[in-house]
């Protein structure tokens, strides 16, 4: 059942219920509502409160039937603490609203609850005031991205012990802290913050397989990534400040499980992957400041991405004849993306920028 513009600013469930009004959905939208009680006599499975002026709800103890919980573009300063409540409730998101400090624990002993959804809030500081090693028996997901959060400690995560999925992007996060410790973890967003560096070296998650970083200001692959996170499939770095110290290279290669790597838009100077990575399909180096690639050994079927680099010469020999796809255009020497070699003259490599294939790199 759906309210518009409903015209009362406190809503007492149980007042629908007395008007015969007995749905197991209801959503309230586009309204001046200001409150909301929630009694456990009340057979609701989803309540929705959508663009309202709601900044109090409460939820009355032994609430065994709420099973979803949506609050979006509201007033609301804080999660409420009756949300402790909710003893079935499986999804929890909240969204839109002023909210801007966290107590993880409010939620902690929820023992259906599968998914937490607090992005696109204000938050700039998550709390863990009571610990138990029986919090989140079965927490799947965790979604904080779009919020002000300056610093993360991973010692809040490691404490669910079946986390499979935490994004943390479009943050404001500089501080990375604590360890991650998760055997079943196995997405980890931490794109669009300003992380110039963390180490892993206390970490133990080798069961994640997406690992996103990109769109920080990592100078450096993270402390140990390669031991704590050894099973990576598919990692992402474009968009930070790596450059060829800290031997990038001979430590990438190292991640045995790697199958996709984008590293576009660093400051790289060469390319050397000198092992058999027998998982690696695809690689993007785009828009970096590489001179030199090598490629002696590769899987076949492998697909490499140089364009807009600084490429100058380019020796087929250093190439693997197992790299099946080859995109080299927008270097000073350009081979297109077929591997057959098409110098460009001096003339258009000082006016490449002027080329409309090239303009993206510039």
């Amino acid at each position: 059942m759906r309210f518009i513009n409903l015209r009362i600013t406190a809503l007492n469930m149980s007042l629908l219920e007395q008007m015969g009004l007995r749905e197991g959905s209801i959503r309230v939208t586009h309204s001046p509502v200001h409150s909301i009680s929630l009694s456990p006599d009340i057979r609701l499975n989803v309540l929705d409160v959508e663009e309202t002026k709601l900044n109090d709800i409460t939820f009355e103890e032994n609430n065994t039937h709420l099973e979803k919980l949506v609050i979006s573009k509201s007033l609301l300063s804080k999660v409420p603490v009756t949300v402790a409540h909710l003893a079935t409730v499986v999804y929890i998101t909240i969204k839109g609203t002023p909210i801007k400090i966290v107590d993880l624990s409010l939620f902690s002993r929820l023992q259906h609850l599968y998914s937490i959804d607090l992005s696109c809030n204000r938050i700039r500081l998550l709390q863990y005031t009571l610990a138990s090693d029986e919090d989140f028996p079965n927490l799947i997901e965790v979604h904080l991205s779009q919020n002000h959060l300056e610093a993360v400690n991973f010692d809040f995560f490691s404490r669910m012990k079946v986390l499979e999925t935490l994004t943390l992007s479009s943050n404001r996060i500089t501080h990375v802290d604590g360890s991650l410790v998760s055997s079943r973890l196995k997405y980890l967003d931490l794109s669009q913050n300003s992380i110039a560096a963390f180490s892993c070296c206390s970490w133990n998650a080798s069961k994640i397989i997406t690992l996103t970083l990109n769109n920080n200001t990592l100078e450096q692959l993270p402390a140990c990534i390669e031991e704590a996170m050894a099973n990576v499939k598919f990692l992402h770095l474009s968009s930070n400040a790596l450059a060829d110290g800290d031997s990038i290279w001979r430590r990438l290669v190292s991640m045995k499980r790697l199958e996709a790597l984008n590293i576009d838009s660093n400051q790289l100077t060469s390319a050397v992957l000198d092992d058999v990575l027998l998982s690696l399909t695809f690689v993007s180096l785009q828009r970096n400041r590489i001179k030199h690639l090598r490629v002696p050994f590769a899987n076949h079927g492998l697909s490499i991405t140089v364009r807009c680099n600084l490429i100058e010469q380019f020796d087929s020999e250093s190439v693997s004849t197992n790299v099946t796809y080859l995109d080299m255009r927008c270097n000073p020497v350009d081979i297109g993306s077929y591997g057959e070699v098409q110098p460009i003259e001096t003339s258009r490599v000082k006016d490449m920028k002027h080329v409309d294939e090239c303009r993206e790199c510039y």
